[in-house]
This record gives structure tokens, sequence and C-alpha cells, in this order.
């Protein structure tokens, strides 16, 4: 883990792949909700609905290799490394978003997914 969640006031949480442009896996089943470019800086984003309440976001990805509406299983790979001309190669920003009662916030990944 590179920045924990909470640090320097950030919403995600970072973490070191062993090499540049690794593959990035999904944390768990669920229906991938979001593909887009964010931009230069952030490369590519998946969003991924694990359930009506929790969601999982991934960015410093290359062109991902799934679609809006992909059923995604938990290890299945979403995508690789290296979008970013910011972010090292070897690094991944993640999200964990909770929805409750119709309010939206991001939650620390470690807790949420046992990291």
């Amino acid at each position: 883990v590179v920045t924990r969640y909470g640090e320097e006031n950030n919403s995600f949480m970072a973490i070191r792949a062993e090499s540049a442009n690794a593959a990035v896996v999904a944390v768990g089943d669920g229906v991938v909700r979001g593909v887009s470019f964010v931009s230069a800086n952030d490369g590519y984003m998946v969003s991924i609905a694990h359930s009506d309440t929790l969601s999982s976001v991934y960015t410093n990805l290359r062109p991902p290799e799934v679609q809006v509406g992909d059923r995604v299983t938990q290890g299945q790979v979403i995508g690789y490394l290296g979008g970013s001309s910011l972010l090292p190669a070897n690094t991944l920003k993640l999200w964990v978003q909770v929805n409750e009662g119709g309010r939206s916030s991001f939650v620390d990944p470690s807790t949420t997914l046992g990291l």
C-alpha cells in the first residue's frame, strides 16, 4: 500500500503492483457500471457494482478489458495498469463507495474488502 485511505485527505487507497502494466482484477463479483477515459493524468476508470449498496472504482488503467454491463467475477482481469501520465505504471488507485439511504460516500477499502 503506497497511500492509505484518508492520508493527505484522500478518499482512495493507492496500491503498488510488483511490476509496471500489471493486471488489475475485480475485488468481488459484480456488474461493470462505468468505463471511461478520465484524463491523461488518471488514465481509464472502471466502476463495478457489487450490490445495490457497494461499488469499487479503479483508475490508472490502460484501455479496459471490460465493457459497461459485463458481469465480472472476483479475481477476473478488468484491465492493466499504466494509463496515467502522472502515476507510476505499477500503481492502482482504488475507491470503495457505499450507498445507504440515498447517500453515497467513499469508505476505507482495506476495512470494507478485508485488505
